[in-house]
């Protein structure tokens, strides 16, 4: 075999050699074809839906000549905590208001000020609806509603060409029914200001307390004095002084003892109405300036320099007096007797973030004397003087010397 046919044998020895390792070899797998991803249908979330409350919430507090919400709880002890400011009413100008007062029904609010009104607002629609001030040009200091609420009876500051003190005015009218003279001092050119009055649980008799240190009894009807029950001049040899001021009077819820603030001593004395006679000096009392009964007649509390005292009425003896309140103006009994409502200077340090003696009503507690609830009266440089409980226990209306009213309550 030549060199040529040596070279073509090996050729087709090595062709028949990769044709025979093609042939051996492992079959491939098939090519798998990859599954393809469903598409996702997405399920629209349906957009959610809102149904109008029958009484949408209010922006509080509201402003005059707008309808109060349907108040529907009674403030209680269990709920202060729920208070909130409702309503705030504007008196005309921007004196104090120094005396508020609801009437018997709760429909309307007395408002007496230091620049002379007297005026009155409806509750529910917060309409001011009534002037009642013609003819006053001094402070009035006290507001007293009749009562069956058809009269009210305001005090205030007169002078010597101005002798009418105290009037009765016909509530439904605006008219005044009649005016009450109390005794002229010429030395200063002022009469005998009112600083408190009272109407009797009947409606048939008025109690003032005075500048001049008096307490007297007047008959509705007639506008005639029935009894002068106490009279500072006796004791001073005919000389008055602001220091002998009567400040507050009250008659107890059965009207046979009428409780007075002030005098010549500044103690709490207890007078028996028919009588006219002294029934009992507190002699704990000191410097005091208001008095308040119980609903039930059995506790009275009176504002004094050392705070909030609390009495029993029977006995005379001190039950407790309220920390943390000083010389409270004004306070009021809730109609259950429960709680007590009281304004003036207190310390609250930075509870709420303000200082001591800034205006507010404080709720108290009369079972136990603790502190349920501060009220806040809006500018820290005001101070609350009037402060009253609706006789359906629904809302708390206070005053102060910036000339408005704030209404509290329980929404919705």
């Amino acid at each position: 075999m030549n060199r040529k046919q040596q070279v073509i044998a090996i050729y087709f020895f090595i062709l028949s050699l990769l044709i025979s390792s093609c042939t051996n070899a492992p079959a491939l797998s098939p090519t798998v074809a990859p599954t393809p991803i469903p598409s996702l249908t997405a399920t629209p979330v349906p957009a959610p839906t809102f149904t109008p409350t029958a009484t949408p919430l209010p922006v509080l507090p509201l402003l005059a000549d707008t309808p109060l919400p349907e108040i529907s709880n009674t403030i209680s002890v269990s709920n202060t905590e729920n208070i909130v400011e409702i309503a705030r009413w504007k008196i005309r100008g921007w004196e104090e208001v120094r005396s508020i007062a609801f009437s018997p029904d709760d429909k309307t609010l007395a408002a007496g000020s230091a620049d002379g009104t007297v005026q009155l607002w409806d509750v529910a629609s917060g309409h001011h609806f009534a002037d009642l001030s013609e003819q006053i040009v001094f402070p009035v200091y006290s507001v007293a509603f009749s009562p069956d609420g058809t009269m009210l009876a305001s005090g205030d500051q007169g002078n010597v060409d101005y002798f009418e003190t105290i009037k009765l005015w016909d509530v439904a009218s605006g008219k005044e029914v009649r005016t009450l003279s109390l005794l002229t001092f010429e030395e200063d050119g002022r009469t005998d200001s009112v600083y408190s009055v009272a109407f009797s649980p009947d409606g048939k008799t008025l109690a003032s307390g005075s500048y001049a240190g008096t307490v007297k009894l007047w008959d509705v009807a007639s506008g005639e004095e029935l009894s002068t029950l106490l009279s500072v001049s006796t004791d001073t040899g005919g000389a008055y002084s602001g220091w002998y001021t009567v400040y507050s009077v009250a008659f107890s819820p059965d009207g046979k003892i009428l409780a007075s603030a002030g005098g010549v001593d500044g103690k709490v004395k207890f007078w028996d109405v028919t009588s006219g006679t002294l029934l009992r000096t507190l002699n704990g009392s000191t410097d005091a300036i208001a008095v308040a009964f119980s609903p039930d007649g059995k506790i009275l509390a009176s504002g004094e320099e050392a705070g909030i005292k609390l009495w029993d009425v029977a006995s005379g003896k001190e039950l407790y007096t309220l920390s943390d309140h000083n010389m409270g103006l004004s306070f009021t009994f809730s109609p259950d007797g429960q709680m007590l409502a009281a304004t003036g200077s207190i310390s609250i340090g930075t509870e709420i973030g303000r200082s001591p003696g800034d205006g507010a009503v404080v709720l108290w507690d009369v079972t136990s004397g603790e502190k349920l609830s501060i009220l806040p009266h809006g500018d820290d440089t005001f101070f609350v003087l009037s402060v009253t409980f609706s006789p359906d226990g629904k809302f708390i209306a206070s005053s102060a010397d910036d000339g408005q009213v704030h209404l509290w309550g329980i929404y919705p």
